[in-house]
């Protein structure tokens, strides 16, 4: 099982996807990545070899309602990447600024141990230490 973090108010939940929505899931996302557009769902089932529509359009929805893809029902090429969530803690120093996504931190503290930072962005943000 692999799992994402989200948000639920101010609870975190996991949420959990299965070894065959997982597969889906990043063949979605790299075919984005490359510029591609979103399969369809005749092409999923070509592409993991299912002959009825229905398994993949199962995953699909189980991937829209656990947040990792969003589409519009309506249209054939419309699977977009839901943007994850992401933290990390970093230590910086006095003198030290950290910059996600333009948006600059400078670590302003006496001590010479500095201080531990929770840094949250989404997977298309990116994040630098300086200093």
């Amino acid at each position: 099982m692999i799992t994402k973090m989200t948000e639920l108010g101010t609870q975190t939940e996991k949420i959990k996807l299965t070894d065959r929505q997982m597969e889906i899931y990043v063949y979605i996302r790299n075919r984005s990545a490359c510029g591609r557009p979103a399969p369809t769902v005749r092409e999923l089932c070509n592409e993991f070899g299912v002959n009825s529509p229905n398994g993949i359009r199962y995953h699909i929805l189980e991937l829209e309602q656990k947040g990792w893809i969003k589409r519009d029902e309506y249209s054939a090429r419309s699977i977009t990447i839901v943007s994850q969530p992401r933290s990390e803690v970093v230590l910086l120093i006095p003198g030290q600024t950290i910059n996600v996504d333009g948006v600059m931190i400078e670590c302003l503290t006496n001590t010479e141990d500095g201080v531990r930072v929770e840094v949250g962005f989404r997977d298309h943000q990116e994040f630098s230490i300086d200093g």
